[in-house]
């Protein structure tokens, strides 16, 4: 490219017609260096440098000239190494644009020592990019380029971008990582366990982890929840000397509002029967206390079909009705024997025990609807 003549050969008093035709004709040329032939924007901007002005594509190994300076380079396919120019000759400002559109890793790495955001290397995963700046004695990147991403599931490196699936968040049944050992466990998530896994309160299950306070790495202000295969829920902590505390069973409501607490099934469950009919209920457990609340959900519950009563629905077949509530039960019958829909005394309701079933037999005159709540 022609240098850009001085001000004085434009200028001089003395200069002839054929001096300023040939200043005029460096210009020129020096212009079209500067800004291209062709007097385009486009070319313009290409001609400059201009960050996006140009585009190329590369599917291999390649390294950068500094006539890419601005440039967008598109790594279409595959897995391979951008290398950088030395920075002192690529000179401060040096900028391109890097976009990885294939499937591949793209490794950029500077010339020799020289390093780039203080690392080695830099390496550019499938759908991320952004822009490469030069120092002068080395390079920084602007823009969307993918920090360091997590080596595998449960790499807790800090500062790493983690993958889908890591510690279990948005894994499916077989990919949430593994852990043989609870009480050892100090990173949070998501992780599987089975056979000899140590402080498991089951065989197989999954193990959400929580950390209460950043930076430890003893058992303190730890928190696990244990889902075993079983179905059942468990719950511990540790306290601050490190010891965990005994697994805790969590109740569970069962569809038919049943649960267990201290080994006890409780619960309530509620039957709508038509008059002259009867609901069953699979007792809960051998024996226990039945509730039962005749329409206690509308504006007029019946205190005279409602009461409590004891039963055993074991092999000797038992059931007692507290009396002790003056106006309640009045209409409310309990027997032994298997009762179908007219059995028991019209007007009244019927309560049986039968072998691991309580019955109820509505002939009130009426549907009704019954909440019985054992306990």
């Amino acid at each position: 490219m022609p240098a850009l003549p001085v001000a004085t050969d434009f200028t001089g008093a003395t200069r002839t017609n054929l001096q300023m035709k040939t200043t005029f004709s460096d210009l020129r040329g020096f212009l079209s260096g500067l800004l291209g032939a062709d007097g385009t924007v486009a070319t313009a901007l290409l001609t400059l440098g201009a960050l996006g002005a140009g585009q190329i594509d590369k599917a291999a190994a390649y390294t950068v000239v500094v006539g890419d300076r601005g440039y967008l380079i598109n790594a279409t396919t595959g897995t391979w190494t951008l290398t950088l120019p030395p920075a002192a000759t690529a000179g401060v400002g040096f900028a391109l644009a890097l976009r990885n559109s294939g499937t591949g890793n793209i490794t950029v790495d500077p010339n020799a020592a020289e390093l780039i955001n203080g690392a080695a290397t830099l390496l550019v995963r499938p759908g991320f990019g952004g822009v490469l700046v030069c120092t002068g004695t080395g390079w920084l990147t602007i823009g969307g380029f993918a920090g360091e991403v997590q080596s595998g599931a449960s790499d807790s490196t800090a500062n790493r971008l983690m993958l889908v699936g890591a510690f279990g968040w948005g894994a499916n049944d077989t990919s949430s990582p593994v852990t043989t050992d609870l009480d050892a466990l100090r990173t949070a998530g998501f992780w599987r366990f089975s056979t000899g896994a140590v402080g498991a309160p089951e065989t197989t299950g999954l193990v959400l982890h929580a950390t209460r306070n950043a930076g430890f790495t003893t058992a303190a202000a730890q928190l696990q929840m244990v889902f075993g295969s079983s179905g059942a829920i468990y719950r511990r902590a540790s306290n601050s000397g490190g010891t965990w505390d005994p697994w805790v069973t969590l109740p569970q409501i069962s569809a038919t509002g049943m649960t267990t607490l201290g080994g006890n099934a409780v619960g309530w469950t509620a039957l709508t029967i038509a008059d002259d009919a009867v609901g069953s209920i699979t007792l809960p457990r051998q024996g226990g206390f039945a509730a039962i609340t005749c329409n206690g959900a509308t504006a007029n519950p019946n205190p005279e079909f409602s009461g409590q009563v004891y039963f055993d629905g074991g092999s000797s077949l038992q059931i007692i009705k507290d009396s002790g509530l003056a106006g309640l039960s009045a209409n409310l019958n309990v027997v032994v024997t298997d009762v179908a829909g007219t059995s028991g005394t019209d007007g009244f309701v019927t309560v049986a025990v039968q072998a691991g079933v309580l019955k109820i037999e509505n002939r009130a005159g009426s549907t009704k609807t019954f909440q019985v709540t054992f306990s």
